[in-house]
């Protein structure tokens, strides 16, 4: 399992709905959405939707690990016949 993929997409994912939850509970007290903190605290979070729905769209099939440990470097369909199927299927993602 890729972990750096999970910490980075869900990381970017939870950062961001943290930030609009903190734009819109607080708008009162952050003033109008022309003050630099509402400002900042809106691109934030938009940078972060877009870093995690970029890592989603970016993802690449490299190989696949078979059900009996062997890995392949075939992504289509036939991968594993021989091999018992697909366990996983292994990915190359834009940080990598």
């Amino acid at each position: 399992m890729d972990y750096t993929f999970w910490f980075v997409y869900w990381g970017s994912f939870i950062f961001s709905i943290i930030l609009l939850l903190v734009v819109v509970f607080n708008i009162e007290r952050l003033g109008s959405l022309s003050d630099g903190l509402a400002k900042l605290a809106i691109f934030l979070t938009i940078i972060s939707f877009i870093v995690c729905f970029y890592t989603m769209a970016s993802q690449k099939r490299i190989g696949a690990t078979c059900e009996d440990g062997w890995h392949s470097y075939s992504t289509g369909s036939g991968t594993c016949s021989h091999h018992g199927g697909v366990d996983h299927w292994d990915y190359k993602y834009w940080f990598e």
